[in-house]
């Protein structure tokens, strides 16, 4: 009996999962091959109903469930194994029968057999849905997924250079893994596991695309950006909401190539941390983490604006060109001092700003009009 609950429990593991995102490494599973599923665990269900065990196999079955807790207890996970599948082997329809099969969930958990687990798992949810305890199996499971995953953000945001401010590491080729987060993300209780398990999957799509000495697959980055998209527009304000944006944030941020790239990317982190702002519920912990991230990305922004505003300067008088006067009647001058000035309105005590500073004084004082300084103009109301 219990490999035939398994078999059926495989395709149980990968369901559509509705949060604007991919639902697993597997791909989707048909709607057609989901209704079968649901068909057969609730025929089991029927029978298990109609089924009369005597008072000696329920009694059998809860001994082998008490003496499997108690090795599970003990660090014994394989002989709480053995126990529990003779319980669902032997006595399928038992009491007894949903607390051996959360025993399975568990023993795999602390061996981190991430498959395993997920199939006794989504048997759990299909063939015994009124299991009382289902909602800390599907805990136990997570935190095992988690583990698993190893997901950590290393963020020096005193570094300079793009590529060292941000370290993620985890494992990002766990396919077992991302669909046990799909799994729960679908099925899981919305406070607990739902949205733990949505960021994990996330957090999967943010690893798999974190490959900056390789180059960063657009499909792969746009698959990042929806799976936290999704989280925020289904959890708005759940307490992982800031954790969420922060690491969107940093999704956005590993695209960013340098001061003489796009600076989109910076854009969009800004607009990101400014949203997890909202989200900091007075904690100083997270309020120090959105002035970290502000002060990082600012000097970036910063750095950006001065190599645009030397380009304009050097733009207008190239030295091959110095013995022609006003060889252009675009005049570069007053770009130039538009992003000097924007250096300076960033953090005017930074020493980016005093370097701006100096450079602006070489300039030539602003003309009456000039061709180009039109762009520089705000509009008209």
């Amino acid at each position: 009996m219990i490999r035939l609950i398994l078999l059926l429990a495989l395709g149980a593991a990968v369901v559509a999962v509705d949060f604007n995102g991919p639902t697993g490494e597997g791909g989707d599973v048909s709607a057609t091959y989901v209704k079968e599923i649901e068909e057969k665990a609730a025929r089991f269900r029927i029978e298990r109903a109609k089924s009369k065990l005597s008072a000696a196999d329920e009694i059998e079955a809860l001994r082998l469930v008490t003496e499997a807790r108690a090795e599970l207890a003990a660090k014994h996970e394989k002989k709480a194994r053995k126990l529990a599948e003779q319980v669902i082997d032997n006595h399928p329809y038992s009491k007894a029968a949903p607390a051996a099969q959360h025993v399975m969930v568990a023993a795999y958990a602390e061996k981190e057999r991430i498959g395993s687990m997920r199939i006794a798992l989504s048997t759990l949810w299909w063939y015994y849905p009124e299991y009382d305890q289902l909602g800390s199996a599907m805990l136990t499971a997570l935190d095992a997924a988690e583990r698993a995953q190893g997901f950590t953000a290393r963020i020096d945001l005193d570094a300079e250079d793009p590529q060292k401010v941000i370290s993620l590491e985890g494992a990002t080729y766990l396919d077992e893994t991302n669909q046990l987060f799909a799994f729960l993300a679908q099925h899981g209780d919305r406070e607990a596991v739902a949205p733990r398990a949505q960021l994990g999957f996330a957090r999967a799509r943010l690893l798999k695309s974190d490959t900056r000495f390789l180059g960063i697959s657009p499909e792969s980055i746009q698959e990042t950006y929806s799976a936290y998209e999704g989280f925020l527009s289904r959890w708005p304000d759940h307490t992982l909401t800031f954790t969420a944006l922060c690491e969107l944030a940093l999704s956005r941020l590993i695209t960013y190539r340098g001061d003489k790239f796009d600076v989109g990317a910076l854009d969009a982190a800004v607009r990101l941390i400014d949203q997890a702002e909202q989200e900091t519920r007075n904690d100083p912990e997270r309020t120090r983490l959105v002035q970290a991230y502000r002060k990082r990305i600012r000097l970036w922004h910063q750095a950006r604006d001065l190599e645009v505003a030397r380009w304009y300067h050097h733009r207008k008088s190239p030295a091959f060109l110095a013995w022609l006067r006003d060889p252009s009647p675009t005049d570069y001058t007053e770009a130039a001092r538009h992003y000097y000035r924007e250096v300076i309105r960033r953090d005017a005590s930074s020493e980016l700003a005093r370097i701006a500073e100096r450079a602006l004084a070489t300039l030539p004082a602003p003309r009456q009009e000039s061709f180009g300084s039109e762009l520089l103009k705000p509009a008209k109301p």
